[in-house]
């Protein structure tokens, strides 16, 4: 089939070659609303992927930071004001876009199955509320960073005490230099939400605890919650990667495969409408899923 065969009324499969598009076959109405059904639930999954690797991106971020900083003042014996201003506000700067990113991607997940169902009880919904509270009550960091992400919005920096340490090693015969990141657990429970939310947590911690053992626990509970929503929406999304994967099989020269019609441009010539069937992003649900996906 040549582009000049193509019936501007009709929908058609393409091989994409370069800037060429070669028409594979004719599709029918029913085949053009399940690719785009497939092509939208495939891009739902995306965004939730994307948004948990802005997660890890912020994460890394802050650790970054903290070690970048930590470095700086083991080699810095003139550390002034304008240092430790730094420091704190770009320390707490990363660690705000971490707990935001993190509270944003429970409850966009939330609102979806929300929206999916029209209602709170649906399984969906219930099935990710009980893993997320199972997540809440087994992993003190996870409570810890999604109640600050409020009080860091509304309220004061939730990372209040840096301190420079420096200690005389006898092993060394020299003095070193430490930087001391920790919260302020006073501070914490002068806010209502977070003294009713944690307040028998925090009695378990002396007026100032390291934010490095949290950072490290919470990395947990990050896998647990990707994992809860794969698990529960694996079905949903392997069904629709398998539609995509069955369309594109049928491009035998093994490059971009699209789909749409012809349009009129004007009495001299046509133009191509086309979308690209998102194998890429059947490629990133093949490596979290745990159903299998048709080669």
């Amino acid at each position: 089939m040549e582009i000049n065969e193509l019936n501007i009324k009709h929908n058609y499969l393409f091989c994409d070659i370069g800037d060429k598009k070669q028409p594979i076959r004719q599709l029918s109405a029913g085949e053009v609303e399940i690719l785009i059904y497939a092509n939208k639930v495939l891009f739902e999954f995306q965004y939730f992927n994307r948004r948990m690797l802005e997660i890890e991106f912020n994460y890394t971020d802050c650790q970054d930071t903290i070690s970048k900083y930590s470095k700086e003042i083991r080699e810095n014996d003139n550390i002034d004001k304008n240092l430790i201003n730094e420091i704190f506000v770009n320390v707490n700067r990363t660690f705000i876009n971490f707990i935001t990113s993190l509270k944003v991607f429970v409850e966009h997940i939330e609102e979806r199955f929300k929206k999916k169902k029209g209602e709170k009880n649906s399984e969906q919904f219930r099935a990710f509320k009980k893993d997320t509270h199972s997540i809440y009550n087994t992993f003190f960091s996870y409570r810890l960073f999604i109640n600050l992400r409020d009080y860091a919005i509304h309220y004061k920096y939730p990372i209040d005490s840096f301190k420079i340490d420096r200690r005389f090693k006898e092993a060394s015969n020299a003095s070193e230099t430490e930087l001391i990141i920790e919260f302020s657990k006073i501070k914490l429970l002068s806010n209502e939400k977070i003294k009713r939310k944690l307040l028998e947590d925090l009695k378990q911690y002396n007026n100032l605890f390291p934010i490095n053992f949290s950072m490290i626990e919470i990395q947990q509970p990050l896998k647990k919650l990707f994992d809860s929503f794969i698990k529960i929406e694996n079905k949903y999304f392997v069904e629709q990667a398998n539609i995509i994967v069955a369309f594109v099989k049928e491009n035998k020269h093994g490059t971009i495969t699209s789909y749409g019609k012809m349009s009129k441009v004007d009495t001299t010539g046509f133009n191509l409408e086309t979308v690209i069937l998102p194998i890429n992003i059947v490629e990133e649900l093949r490596e979290k899923t745990i159903l299998t996906i048709n080669n």
